[in-house]
């Protein structure tokens, strides 16, 4: 599940600890979205910097998450461009400045793994760098994951957001026993580059040769988060056809939290759509979990 968004409109912290207590089954809760700006060392969790006292009850509840089994990410880059511009120099001393600072991040607030959502349009040899990087400095069970839009794990070419060839990037980033570096690819089915409310952008992706347990159906969980939003009703049929068809289907992820299911009704608090979509990941398949 994705967090970008830490207050409500009452300006009220938004509670992630129901997560956990209303036995919604997460697993994984993606703290979006931090920025490496231009002055290498400084860096931005959306707007400000993340030791900013705004996100003391962010921290505290990160902890509690952590405590209870949930793994905490960090999603880096996103819709705002510049960060992996800022990683792609060829020198390596200037790679290190930008890269160091954001190592001493992750451990500093005991992060669980790290999201690469890479909308700069860079090398696959800038992005294997990093990952390589980042998999020298945190070994497993450290994760790296990825958030591709789903057009890019389908076409094997270069002509998507992140401006190279996953298909290739995914061969290279192996470790010594062959073993892919990338633990599986959070992925984008909306904003035009792919839909959640049928199977079929899914089943294109497993066609290519990715395997279903390393790429998770990212989807829209309000209609008021992007364009390309599909009702709950529609996901959770399409994860049973999903779950069906690849008994190692690779779950789902949201976007974003603070406002899951509110605009449709799922419930009033967000945790309850989350709820309704791990019954549908989970649920024997006779049974059909749908909002009423």
């Amino acid at each position: 599940m994705y967090v970008q968004t830490f207050t409500t409109a009452q300006n009220e912290s938004v509670r992630l600890l129901p997560l956990v207590k209303e036995n919604t089954g997460v697993t994984h809760v993606i703290i979006s979205s931090f920025h490496l700006s231009t002055q290498a060392g400084e860096i931005h969790l959306n707007d400000n910097p993340p030791n900013s006292t705004q996100f003391d009850y962010l921290w505290h509840e990160v902890k509690k998450l952590q405590a209870e089994g949930v793994k905490v990410l960090a999603m880096l880059g996103g819709a705002a461009r510049g960060t992996y511009d800022n990683l792609s120099s060829g020198d390596p001393a200037t790679f290190r400045r930008y890269y160091e600072p954001l190592v001493r991040l992750l451990k500093q607030y005991n992060f669980d793994g790290i999201d690469l959502d890479i909308e700069d349009r860079i090398s696959s040899a800038v992005a294997l760098r990093l990952i390589q990087n980042i998999r020298q400095d945190f070994a497993p069970p450290f994760s790296i994951t990825m958030a591709p839009v789903a057009t890019a794990l389908i076409n094997n070419n270069t002509n998507n957001i992140s401006g190279f060839n996953y298909f290739e990037l995914d061969a290279s980033a192996v470790d010594d026993s062959g073993a892919p570096l990338v633990d599986w690819y959070n992925t984008q089915f909306y904003s035009g580059f792919g839909s959640a409310g049928t199977p079929g952008t899914y089943r294109q992706i497993i066609a290519q040769g990715w395997a279903p347990e390393r790429v998770v159906m990212g989807v829209l969980d309000s209609a008021s988060d992007g364009s390309g939003w599909v009702n709950t009703n529609s996901i959770v049929t399409t994860i049973q056809e999903l779950r069906a068809q690849y008994p190692d289907f690779g779950g789902v992820s949201g976007w974003e939290y603070f406002n899951a299911g509110l605009q449709e009704g799922v419930g009033t608090e967000p945790w309850q759509w989350v709820k309704v979509i791990q019954d549908a990941l989970y649920a024997p398949l006779s049974r059909r979990w749908l909002v009423k």
